[in-house]
């Protein structure tokens, strides 16, 4: 009952805007969180920063002004929900980028179609290539980081010393021009 009371406060005094409650709310909750965050995406280091992220996001677009149930279902929900996002996204990511290079329509039945896939895919590499050389270095390089190393827009940008939206901007750019290019040819 006091932790339902502790909560209510605490909602109370985000909604004032005391910055404060923010960083009591995030040492209550963190822990808790990372461990639900880990359990959905196996991964400590993305647990860690999707909880960051939500409390940023929390705190930066005031999301507890709407909150209607408890302080904490809120927290737990949106955790959960932002791990299911995350997980979608990451497929759906890799999936375009693998039809880019290996449609699924190419399946061997014979040597000779094997020999005939590695030559589709070796041209189909080169293609890919040649538009990646359309590309500026660094929107290759980031496109490289975020589509084949899996890194998060926010990792790249400190990477490189530019920020999460431009990183973002530049991939959507390049998947632009690589749709385009490779349709065409």
């Amino acid at each position: 009952m006091q932790s339902i009371n502790e909560d209510i406060i605490l909602l109370q005094r985000l909604k004032e805007g005391d910055e404060q409650a923010l960083q009591e709310c995030f040492y209550k909750y963190r822990q808790q969180l990372v461990t639900l965050a880990f359990a959905i995406l196996r991964n400590e280091e993305e647990a860690r920063d999707l909880v960051q992220d939500l409390f940023m996001d929390f705190w930066e677009k005031q999301r507890f002004l709407n909150i209607k149930q408890s302080l904490s279902s809120f927290l737990f929900i949106s955790t959960k929900n932002r791990c299911l996002l995350k997980i979608e996204k990451d497929k759906t990511r890799r999936k375009h980028f693998e039809q880019m290079i290996v449609p699924d329509s190419i399946l061997p039945i014979s040597p000779m179609e094997e020999a005939e896939i590695e030559q589709e895919l070796k041209r189909r590499y080169f293609e890919l290539s040649q538009v990646m050389e359309k590309l500026s270095p660094q929107t290759s390089r980031v496109l490289k980081l975020a589509v084949l190393e899996g890194k998060k827009y926010k990792d790249i940008a400190t990477e490189l010393g530019t920020s999460p939206n431009t990183v973002r901007n530049q991939i959507v750019s390049a998947l632009k021009i690589l749709r385009s290019n490779l349709k065409q040819q």
